[in-house]
């Protein structure tokens, strides 16, 4: 809840730019009951008028709206104004930590839906429990998704002979099936290169959900090749479950 003039304002910028009108309407009237200060009031007063001419130029079924989605509309509003910055080329990172059944799953599924409605792509990784102990899986199964996006053809020959022996299954030739996982350097600057390149053709976010599966490997390699692509489109959102605070979770969300 906002506690000063300001914040209330910040948050109606973000609920306006977001298109939720209701939201902002109600933050607005709290603001104005509490205001004490008049040096905000004509603020107030030019997003009231922002407010009403917006809502008179929506169409009738708002685009970010679900009807059957109540109670994270703060939470979307921060995701979707997070990811209007990515569009502009700049690299986000988001954890969504908490209990089991609070929703952190829907919350970020409604989020992707969103983004698939303004043209971004959205790649998506589960981990399961199966598989915390095998070294890279999760790091694979990412690469897998990438690598039939659009925009994977953009890369090099030498990241794509890396990734195929990630991913054995998409390899031309019996030879890399049979070879060693790669080491991390050549591994981390592949998956660097093929992200920004599926990236290139549209702002692209890599959902993780469930990411306290994630294996150890491929945590240390997501957060080596983030920090090559803050410059790029790119948003990683995790999802990950709390229950029993331990290091392994703490350590991932230090991470990322």
């Amino acid at each position: 809840e906002p506690t000063s003039p300001a914040h209330h304002l910040a948050l109606v910028d973000l609920l306006l730019e977001t298109r939720w009108y209701d939201d902002a309407a109600a933050v607005l009237e709290r603001g104005l009951v509490a205001l004490e200060d008049p040096e905000f009031r004509e603020d107030f007063e030019l997003r009231r008028r922002r407010l009403q001419q917006q809502s008179l130029a929506r169409p009738a079924a708002d685009p970010l709206e679900t009807p059957d989605f109540v109670g994270r509309t703060r939470e979307l509003a921060q995701l979707t104004g997070a990811w209007r910055r990515v569009t502009r080329g700049v690299a986000h990172s988001v954890v969504i930590s908490g209990q089991e059944g609070i929703g952190r799953s829907r919350l970020a599924a409604e989020f992707a839906s969103v983004v698939e409605r303004e043209a971004g792509r959205v790649v998506r990784v589960r981990p399961t429990p199966a598989e915390r102990e095998l070294p890279l899986a999760g790091a694979a199964t990412l690469a897998r998704q990438l690598l039939r996006s659009p925009g994977a053809s953009g890369i090099s020959g030498a990241a794509e002979l890396v990734l195929h022996r990630l991913v054995p299954s998409l390899a031309r030739s019996d030879d890399a099936a049979l070879a060693a996982l790669p080491e991390a350097a050549p591994l981390a600057e592949a998956l660097t290169d093929l992200i920004a390149a599926v990236a290139y053709e549209a702002p692209l976010l890599i959902l993780l959900d469930d990411a306290q599966w994630l294996d150890a490997q491929s945590w240390s390699m997501l957060s080596r090749v983030a920090a090559q692509l803050e410059a790029e489109p790119i948003m990683l959102l995790a999802t990950l479950r709390r229950d029993d605070p331990g290091a392994a979770a703490d350590r991932a969300v230090r991470q990322l």
